[in-house]
């Protein structure tokens, strides 16, 4: 489950692989930067989206047996991956804290030097390891 909950300014971040911070004229983003879901491109930073800008997803593990959550991101300006320039796949993983969370906040920002993951969960707050896996 993904739901839109606010922005967050995070200190521990990776890095977004190949995303292009390039802005339109009116100063936002000229293309979305989303998750995979089946064969279409869902954004989680719209186009025109000014910067900087932040949205946060909120995740619950499926189960007590899952230790991380993979996201599948591309770019683009249509609905479709067809059309969209993947990004890479990214890990957040809790597998190494001594307790489960009951639900992980995925924040993604982009600002004029990059585009960027930070993942924490709750009800701790704790910072949650992000990785990119291998091309």
């Amino acid at each position: 489950m993904l739901a839109l909950v606010g922005c967050s300014n995070a200190p521990e971040r990776t890095r977004i692989e190949a995303g292009s911070v390039e802005t339109s004229a009116s100063g936002g983003l000229k293309a979305a930067i989303g998750i995979a879901a089946g064969s279409r491109l869902v954004p989680v930073l719209d186009t025109d989206c000014h910067l900087p800008c932040s949205t946060t997803q909120v995740i619950r593990p499926a189960s007590a047996d899952q230790q991380e959550i993979a996201f599948w991101l591309y770019q683009g300006t249509g609905s479709e991956l067809v059309d969209a320039t993947p990004l890479g796949t990214y890990r957040v993983s809790w597998a190494e804290q001594s307790e489960r969370p009951s639900q992980i906040e995925v924040t993604f920002t982009a600002e004029p030097d990059g585009i960027f993951l930070h993942a924490k969960g709750q009800p701790n707050g704790g910072a949650l390891p992000v990785t990119r896996d291998a091309p």
